[in-house]
């Protein structure tokens, strides 16, 4: 009898033993360790446990992977193959005894709550004894030459994971092959059961279905039903302002397929004209409301190449099928719209692109007042062609979702505010921010506003994503100026210390860098350079920049501003504090490096200060210049005692020895006790665990198999001692900011 005490030896052992083991080499010939599973070879699925003593609880985590496979358009394996490891016995199944089972979904862990598992079919296995033994091995080795699998049900909740594999499988597909290839399968044709349903079994996810071409053309979009019902609330309260004797029209310019009118009564269908632009949407919009609907555009769907002629609503000023209602001064226009959005600067290709680049309405945009890098928007061109085309008269309405920028920094709309929300872009299938949810009307008496109130509201997915009103409303303020006032561009372009990109009035990682070199800028913006004489009043811009949200409801609602002035300037502690977590943070990326035999020392960092009695370089940055004669509290004492640690940690011996081991592989650099290191540099260029997490790029492995080759599963012992340091002085500084700089950020209006 075996007697292992963890599974993951006994794991490792077995796979050796039966020569499919390679961690380094996941490739047919080797067991690959996927999702969580304890392995995948083939057609086999392993579970490995040290002592299996209820097999329907095994085989339950088991079947839980599967169903997760099937999500993400995996293949599921024919056989299950649980290992009893100390009895030296395996248990077999066909994974075709659970399809049922395996086409449920199932939340949280799967080694969770698996003893409530009943095996209703009484489905025995066959087993297996002497698995480390040749009468044994034969017969597991005979399974594992079996390369069947299960076919699977294609349904709305594994659909996207089997479309994201078609997509990257087949070479230009586009969405029209797929469901061809759902209904008559050749590409899966050994994994999926032929489809028999429609279109409409997937109506409130088609916008994911896109193939990526056009999933970033159309910048397709999905509205959660949870959320609908909020501006189905004021679709309704829209309709009873109507006044007396006027009929009402409800258009959507950019309806997919149809979510936002899913709970419309079959009378306000009656007032509703709906467009899209793509061939399946037009299809499943026309099966779901093209018999109740004032008008569906195109009316019909002639097409290229999926894109509906007569559907782009951006290619002319206003669709003529609804000129006749814009036009009724008897007829109140109600817009209802989740347009898409994404910059057409970004990203273009070479086919198509021309069209998306040159519509009317941009033309329009660019021709008026409206800012080109604003016009390249398309969900700008949506909000502004609006009002412009659509919303003429007294009491038109625009209910409109998208993120607030339209309103706060780019001032695209200044009408009358009715309502407002502030949603989770989470359960939009996108990463997690605010996005606003606003009833604007037109009114002839309508005031500037400066600030609005929202409602956020968030879903709970743990109760079928139930709306949940957040108790705070958030006020969302306009900001008028970005940062480049505070630059004075005429300067001297040679004798700068760091340069800083803080373009825009975003909080992302790309339009807020602190940098000492040219290549490190990458084409992220334009860069604005920092002089020995006053650097330090730089320096709480980049420190905005880096705010933390706390919560979704300040994402994509605070922006950068320079609305306060130079009021911030006076504050000479908050300068300090803003200077000294710069100095210590892993965000300034200024690293010191030599040029041409010049060494360019990382001036925004602390070098030649006395901590606990030690000075760590002989050479005096401009930043030690700047907190000459300063006394630093204990906080601070603190920061700089930990900083003072991982410099030692550097400069040892053991750790220098472990680095040396690795100096032949290009990546690795050897310590410099001439350049001036500060924690990003450090954290970049000597901490190994730092370069794991970078090592698990594909790309980075294929030009460094090498160096990833060695790096993977080692431990080195002085180098986690390091990266558990700078992990404790990463915290001390996020902790500094929160405390000493956070708020006076929006007391000076550098954050708003």
């Amino acid at each position: 009898m075996a007697n292992y005490t963890t599974e993951k030896q006994g794991q490792q052992d077995f796979f050796i033993k039966y020569g499919i083991w390679d961690p380094n080499s996941p490739n047919d010939e080797n067991v690959k360790l996927i999702n969580n599973t304890d392995g995948i070879y083939k057609g086999v699925i392993f579970e490995f446990k040290i002592q299996i003593g209820n097999y329907n609880a095994v085989l339950y985590q088991a079947i839980k992977y599967l169903s997760s496979q099937r999500i993400k358009g995996q293949n599921i394996p024919k056989n299950i193959l649980l290992i009893s490891l100390n009895e030296e016995k395996a248990f077999l199944y066909n994974s075709a005894d659970f399809i049922e089972e395996i086409e449920k979904v199932y939340v949280g862990g799967a080694s969770k709550h698996n003893n409530e598992f009943l095996n209703e079919k009484n489905v025995e296995p066959i087993i297996i004894k002497n698995i480390f033994k040749r009468d044994g091995m034969d017969k597991i080795l005979e399974i594992m030459k079996d390369v069947s699998f299960t076919k699977i049900n294609i349904d709305q909740i594994c659909v996207v994971g089997w479309a994201e594999r078609y997509y990257k499988s087949i070479e230009n597909a586009t969405k029209t092959d797929f469901f061809h290839e759902l209904k008559n399968p050749t590409e899966f044709r050994d994994f999926i059961n032929p489809w028999k349903g429609s279109e409409e079994d997937f109506k409130y996810i088609m916008d994911l279905l896109n193939d990526p071409d056009n999933k970033a053309k159309l910048g397709a979009f999905y509205t959660p039903k949870e959320y609908t019902k909020y501006s189905y609330k004021m679709i309704k309260q829209a309709i009873n302002e109507v006044p007396n004797g006027n009929d009402y029209v409800i258009i959507d310019r950019c309806a997919g397929s149809g979510n936002l009118e899913e709970l419309f009564t079959d009378e306000e269908l009656s007032h509703t004209i709906v467009s899209t632009y793509e061939l399946w949407e037009w299809v499943v919009l026309n099966k779901r409301i093209g018999d109740k609907v004032k008008l569906i555009i195109p009316p019909q769907p002639n097409h290229e190449n999926g894109l509906l002629t007569g559907g782009d609503a951006m290619s002319q000023p206003i669709f003529k099928e609804c000129l006749e209602y814009v036009n009724d001064p008897k007829c109140t226009v109600i817009l209802l719209e989740n347009p898409p959005y994404r910059d057409e600067t970004t990203n273009l290709r070479k086919t198509g692109a021309g069209e998306a680049r040159d519509t009317f309405v941009k033309k329009a945009m660019k021709e008026s007042t409206v800012n080109g890098r604003i016009a390249n928007e398309l969900s700008s061109q949506f909000i502004w062609s609006a009002f412009e085309y659509y919303l003429k008269k007294e009491g038109d309405s625009l209910i409109l979702y998208s993120p607030i920028k339209y309103w706060k920094s780019q001032h695209l709309i200044n009408k009358e505010f009715k309502q407002g929300y502030l949603l989770n872009r989470k359960f939009f299938h996108a990463s997690e921010s605010a996005i606003s949810l606003i009833w604007w009307k037109n009114s002839n008496e309508v005031k500037e506003l400066e600030e609005l109130t929202l409602q956020p509201i968030t879903l709970i997915p743990q109760q079928n994503n139930a709306a949940f009103m957040i108790d705070e409303p958030i006020v969302v303020k306009k900001v008028y100026n970005n940062f480049n006032s505070y630059f004075d561009n005429t300067r001297d372009k040679e004798n700068y210390i760091a340069m800083l990109n803080v373009s825009g009035f975003n909080l992302d990682n790309a339009s807020g860098r602190l940098l000492r070199r040219n290549e490190d800028l990458k084409g992220h913006g334009t860069k604005k350079l920092l002089y020995p004489t006053d650097f330090y009043t730089k320096l709480p811009l980049f420190a905005a920049k880096k705010y933390i949200h706390k919560s979704w409801t300040e994402k994509d609602v605070i922006f950068t501003t320079s609305d306060g002035g130079k009021k911030y300037l006076k504050d000479e502690e908050f300068l300090r504090k803003s200077a000294f977590w710069v100095a210590m943070t892993q965000k300034n990326e200024c690293f010191s490096y030599y040029c041409k035999d010049q060494v360019f020392q990382n001036e925004l960092v602390f070098s030649n200060i006395e901590i606990d009695g030690e000075i760590l370089h002989s050479y005096k940055t401009e930043m030690d210049k700047y907190f000459n004669n300063y006394k630093f509290d204990n906080e601070e004492k603190k920061i700089l005692t930990q900083f003072a640690k991982i410099h030692k940690i550097l400069r040892g011996k053991e750790l220098q020895k472990q680095l040396s081991e690795l100096y032949h592989y290009s990546g690795i650099t050897k310590f410099d006790k001439n350049l001036v290191y500060g924690s990003a540099q450090i954290n970049k260029l000597f901490n190994l665990n730092f370069k794991k997490d970078e090592l698990g790029n594909n790309i980075y492995k294929e030009t460094n198999k090498q160096l990833y080759n060695s790096l993977k599963g080692k431990t080195f012992k002085m180098n986690d001692m390091l990266n558990t340091e700078l992990d404790k002085l990463n915290k001390m500084t996020n902790k500094y900011y929160e405390t000493h700089i956070s708020k006076k950020l929006f007391k000076y209006e550098l954050l708003k």
